[in-house]
């Protein structure tokens, strides 16, 4: 890593005296200002409180844990060490899959009640409102569910429809499962949206694991971890390897070799994050070979705004939903079934 300049540590002294203490982190001029323009917004009155907040950060403590929150789409998602810290790449394929799927936007057949016949304008052709045809609610259940960002962000996209949508959230921390529970009920107080529930189990294990899981899951997301162990050191900063849990990180294709062999048969969708394109290759060539799986499933890839491979998602072909047609504009298919 390139050294400071000492003009740059002069200059960040000359805006304040605490302000070179952000450099360990933030390396330049302009990051530095803004994190502690953030910090004086976001840390509490006082000027001891705003010097332990920078010695907090010029020791790596990352920002979010030290001003406790973190915006995610809509909504602020609170922060707590030994939880994994909600990313903006995560926000952003959550963000554009609440675009697609959803109540009024396509992905809950008929859209908007007593709107256009079928779905909404620009959206996904959809059907009766409520939920599934028979007027079964989507299930949607989140893995590794961290904080609980992404049901979270997905519900608050959703919330004019909240009978529609049945939730869950699951993982195997203590700590997370403690923090994903804090921020459902503060996101959801006052607000007319449904329950996210959040329950421990261990994803590794499967739907046997937990009893809550239902037995028809429409919509199955997952951040799992996926940075293979041989790489950590390298590519990870020291914030992250130093203070967040490298159980939430380090994987490689443990958990999307259990997504085929535990999940998929009671699932219509996935999506999960990934980090590189052998993850998302791997799934594919599993369902592949697969002479059942391969002649129901769809995979495709999805790009993020940095132009990095972010996430693997599949549909099954004969599912109740017109999936097809929901994730036409996710991403990129990589596979379609065997006729």
């Amino acid at each position: 890593m390139p050294r400071i300049p000492c003009r740059v540590v002069r200059r960040c002294a000359a805006v304040h005296p605490l302000l070179p203490l952000l450099l360990a982190e933030c390396r330049t001029f302009d990051e530095a200002r803004r994190e502690f323009q953030w910090l004086v917004d976001g840390v509490p009155p006082g000027r001891r409180r705003l010097a332990r907040a920078c010695l907090a950060r010029h020791r790596h403590v990352p920002l979010q844990y030290i001003l406790g929150s973190q915006p995610f789409g809509p909504v602020e998602i609170r922060c707590r060490r030994s939880v994994l810290i909600p990313r903006w790449e995560t926000e952003e394929w959550a963000s554009a899959l609440a675009g697609r799927v959803g109540p009024g936007r396509g992905g809950v057949p008929g859209g908007v009640p007593g709107g256009v016949p079928g779905g909404v304008p620009g959206g996904v052709p959809g059907g009766v409102p409520g939920g599934v045809p028979g007027g079964v609610p989507l299930r949607a259940v989140d893995l590794c569910t961290g904080t609980g960002c992404v049901p979270i962000l997905l519900r608050a996209e959703w919330a004019w429809a909240a009978a529609a949508v049945e939730w869950l959230a699951v993982d195997c921390a203590p700590a997370a499962v403690a923090l994903a529970a804090a921020n459902e009920r503060r996101t959801r107080a006052g607000r007319s949206v449904g329950e996210i529930r959040v329950v421990s189990g261990d994803v590794l294990q499967g739907p046997a694991d937990c009893s809550a899981v239902p037995p028809r899951i429409h919509l199955l997301t997952c951040n799992p971890p996926y940075i293979p162990a041989e790489r950590f050191l390298a590519d990870v900063s020291v914030s992250v390897r130093v203070y967040e849990p490298r159980l939430a990180l380090v994987g490689e294709l443990h958990f999307y070799r259990n997504l085929v062999e535990k999940w998929l048969d009671r699932t219509d969708s996935f999506v999960y994050e990934l980090g590189e394109f052998k993850q998302a290759k791997y799934v594919r060539d599993c369902i592949a070979a697969d002479g059942r799986l391969n002649k129901m499933w769809s995979v495709g890839v999805k790009f993020d705004s940095a132009g990095k491979i972010r996430c693997v998602y599949g549909y099954r072909n004969d599912a109740t939903l017109d999936y097809k047609s929901i994730y036409q504009e996710f991403g990129n298919l990589i596979y379609t079934p065997r006729l």
